[in-house]
């Protein structure tokens, strides 16, 4: 990964370059914690190795040799600004923007962390009494070739419990609470029967007498049988519903990074992961 540095003394002087020193430069955030560039850059290069193996195996064509060449050089340029104290700061970078890119995953999570704060302490500011929950949807496990129809139908459904405009009966006592919603997919992978698990990852607002009133609190019994008339399935979906507790912009905006992180098959061996 080569590193830029340009020295700077205000937005108005002439930049001066350096190039090659050889230092290996860090990038912290506000809270001085160093940022991980090289974990998700070796997360990144396995990916690309994944996607090469796929090609030489003569597999489905997954993705385009551009936008291989894309991911493969995805940040492999950074370009930092340097103050007199030689505080540096992250100007600019060749990001990919690829869905699977663990490098553009991780700084997508960075970029969801600081949106969905500034959306909460503006909801918060207009009513502080409003009240955050954390809710996983799932179903039963898939082969590949039903994934993307698994998928499909849980957003599908999800709608049934969120959107207005779709008449559920059995929703009715969450759209009466809820202010608004913030939703993620994520799957995973069981290596022993080989199978994945879609499951949808929700951070709903609701309004506080949805905890106050017990005429509009949903115990977990109520949220399965939801969600199982929801999906028109005759087994009871599993579903793991809790109040974000601290109610604080940062600890709704720390829940909603959770689901975008690096893919698990990154982790497996080659011949499962390809």
């Amino acid at each position: 990964m080569a590193s830029i540095q340009k020295n700077y003394q205000d937005v108005n002087s002439e930049l001066e370059l350096i190039m090659n020193t050889g230092e290996i430069l860090q990038d912290f955030s506000s809270t001085g914690k160093e940022r991980p560039w090289k974990i998700h850059k070796q997360e990144n290069l396995r990916l690309v190795e994944l996607y090469k193996m796929s090609k030489e195996r003569n597999l489905i064509s997954l993705i385009s040799d551009s936008r291989l060449h894309d991911l493969e050089h995805c940040a492999d340029t950074l370009v930092f600004l340097q103050n007199a104290e030689g505080k540096k700061k992250l100007k600019s970078a060749n990001f990919c923007r690829l869905r699977l890119c663990p490098m553009c995953q991780w700084r997508r999570s960075l970029k969801m962390f600081g949106q969905v704060q500034t959306i909460t302490d503006k909801i918060l500011e207009r009513d502080k009494s409003t009240r955050f929950l954390f809710a996983t949807f799932t179903v039963k496990n898939v082969d590949a070739e039903n994934l993307e129809t698994c998928i499909n139908i849980l957003n599908n459904k999800f709608l049934y419990l969120v959107s207005k405009n779709k008449t559920f009966a059995p929703a009715k006592k969450l759209k009466q609470n809820l202010l608004g919603y913030l939703k993620a997919v994520e799957v995973t992978y069981n290596t022993k029967d080989k199978t994945y698990h879609p499951h949808l990852h929700v951070i709903f607002a609701v309004k506080s007498t949805f905890f106050k009133n017990s005429s509009n609190y949903m115990s977990k019994k109520e949220w399965i049988s939801l969600w199982q008339q929801a999906l028109g399935v005759d087994y009871k979906p599993q579903i793991d519903i809790r109040a974000i507790k601290s109610g604080t912009a940062k600890a709704v905006a720390e829940v909603a990074k959770y689901p975008v992180k690096t893919a698990p098959i990154l982790k497996l061996d080659d011949d499962e992961a390809v």
